[in-house]
């Protein structure tokens, strides 16, 4: 999709492409951000794993206001929440 031939692939190229795309579907590019993509860019950490300290790195953030960004897929917060009913009876408070 972003095929860069191994050189780093800059958040510029990437709105540049994107807002390309829009305006060939027909919709207004202009409305469309690159601020998207850090949202996204922490979603996706946090669903692929991701420490916090590599969340940060990869958005370039320097506190944790990554923290605000973060909106996990609900199959992603399903899963949180078998795995909160599975849990041993022993730990949960009464």
């Amino acid at each position: 999709m972003f095929a860069r031939g191994g050189q780093p692939l800059f958040r510029g190229i990437v709105v540049q492409k994107l807002k390309s795309w829009i305006r060939a579907i027909g919709l207004p590019a202009e409305e469309f951000s690159g601020h998207s993509l850090r949202r996204g860019g922490a979603t996706s950490g946090l669903v692929a794993g991701l420490t916090e300290a590599e969340i940060m790195k990869l958005g370039r953030w320097k506190t944790n206001t990554y923290l605000r960004y973060q909106a996990p897929p609900n199959r992603f917060m399903g899963a949180l929440s078998a795995k909160l009913v599975g849990a041993d009876s022993s730990t949960r408070i009464n």
